[in-house]
């Protein structure tokens, strides 16, 4: 039986003592085993931290797809939070749809964690438990089940000690909240077979495409940057060949690498106005990561061209104007 945890940080573990051993999703893991004794219990780690279900979505098929899963537990509210709502929910709903969609056809089981804010706390995930119950799937609220053991102010210091990620006592909570949920749910069965309803938002991705440069060969030099999924970068400059790259559909994205040393650039597609991103942020000084960022997700369908180029002016707070992209992300939409 493969169980497959896919989301952010929190379901990677950040904040635990151990990753592998104190997670929610390590502890998960070791309750299905014992649950499931006669069956060999694969557990798999499809978590990306910092990013949500946009991002999710252009992986899955890589990540999540390719190992055949039999369950798939899906975890991005707290993520998903700082998207605008109208993305956040096509994107959301468009991973779920292709999850069930899937000629493996898991078990799929929504996710839902919390911040140490309780304004923040409140707002979140309605729109993740709506799409769930649309499509019949299992919800945990495993949030709730935090603000009961622990009220403010002593959540955070409990719990949840930089108001996001928790701790192991919080992973304990999120763990024992989830297999309690899980008593009742046949997970070695087969799902069942039955028809979607139709789409609760428009212009969902229904295929999407994640080139990476093991997969195009560009007369752009290549790096090694420090992330496990994705060890390699096409690495930009000013003086350099110009980044080109042809893609089909109708939203565009980069995973981009951002580091200490990243710069900014300008973008467009087709030849039209210049655009100009910053791929450092307010994290970067703090650790290195690929992150996503979306460029467009309303272009006409069909072929289309993307050119980037690196600028030289410094961002303030970062070390260089380095431009590592490590992939490139596009989709076509439908309904």
């Amino acid at each position: 039986m493969r169980i497959t945890f896919f989301g952010g940080s929190i379901t990677y573990g950040s904040g635990a003592s151990e990753e592998d051993r104190t997670s929610y999703r390590a502890l998960v893991s070791d309750a299905l085993a014992q649950r499931y004794p006669n069956q060999v219990v694969e557990s798999v780690n499809a978590a990306v931290g910092g990013t949500g279900s946009d991002y999710g979505r252009f992986r899955l098929d890589r990540d999540v797809l390719a190992a055949r899963p039999d369950v798939v537990f899906v975890e991005f509210a707290v993520n998903d939070s700082g998207m605008v709502t109208g993305w956040r929910r096509r994107s959301f709903e468009a991973l779920i749809r292709a999850l069930l969609l899937a000629p493996a056809r898991p078990h799929v089981v929504v996710i839902l964690t919390t911040f140490g804010d309780p304004d923040k706390a409140q707002a979140l995930g309605h729109d993740h438990r709506e799409i769930a119950q649309h499509y019949a799937l299992p919800v945990i609220d495993v949030g709730e089940a935090l603000w009961a053991a622990g009220a403010p102010p002593n959540l955070m210091s409990e719990f949840l000690p930089d108001g996001v990620h928790p701790n192991d006592a919080g992973y304990r909570v999120y763990a024992e909240c989830i297999i309690r949920a899980l008593a009742d749910l046949p997970l070695d069965s087969e799902r069942p077979r039955s028809p979607l309803p139709s789409p609760l938002s428009p212009a969902l991705m229904v295929s999407a495409q994640f080139v990476t440069p093991d997969e195009l060969d560009l007369p752009v030099p290549v790096v090694a940057i420090g992330d496990q999924r994705l060890p390699k970068a096409w690495e930009l400059s000013p003086a350099g060949p110009r980044f080109e790259v042809p893609f089909v559909g109708s939203i565009l994205g980069l995973a981009w690498w951002v580091s200490r040393d990243a710069g900014a650039m300008r973008w467009r597609v087709d030849g039209g106005d210049w655009q100009t991103l910053t791929c450092w942020d307010e994290y970067a000084p703090h650790f290195n990561r690929v992150n996503m960022v979306l460029l467009a997700q309303d272009l006409d369908p069909g072929q289309h061209r993307l050119e980037v180029e690196p600028l030289t002016i410094p961002v303030p707070g970062s070390e260089g104007t380095a431009m590592r992209i490590a992939a490139v992300l596009s989709a076509q939409t439908g309904d």
